[in-house]
């Protein structure tokens, strides 16, 4: 499967390679109000592969995403879709929003809002840079 990722002006096709899930952990129980639905683990600071596998984990769980919003500081390949296959998502950056946190829309309008958890040598302070 090719991923094509769009980023402002500029359009090209990768070749396909193995989408590795992101590694996601969310609520158990969506009906108890929390701060934040979860937490994601992205492994690297390119939006536009971590983004991809974190629509894959998505669809593992039965949750089709439409939008994520997040803050551009610390990312690399700021793309405004991710397309895998013939499924696109929107990606909008916000500087206003936290850098720890990941904010996605789902087609049945529920919003998840994410921590983005880092390891210690690319930690979450990075991401304010």
């Amino acid at each position: 499967m090719a991923v094509t990722i769009r980023t402002p002006g500029e359009r090209h096709e990768e070749p396909a390679r193995p989408v590795t899930p992101a590694v996601l952990e969310l609520n158990d129980n969506p009906t108890v109000p929390t701060v934040l639905d979860g937490a994601w683990f992205p492994r690297t600071r390119d939006a536009a592969t971590e983004l991809t596998d974190l629509v894959t984990a998505f669809d593992d769980q039965g949750t089709r995403i439409n939008l994520f919003m997040l803050n551009p500081n610390g990312w690399q390949h700021r793309p405004r879709r991710v397309e895998i296959g013939d499924r696109s998502v929107r990606v909008a950056w916000f500087d206003a929003l936290d850098a720890a946190v990941l904010i996605a829309t789902t087609e049945r309008t529920r919003r998840i809002q994410l921590l983005i958890v880092t390891d210690d040598a690319d930690g979450v302070d990075d991401l304010d840079a």
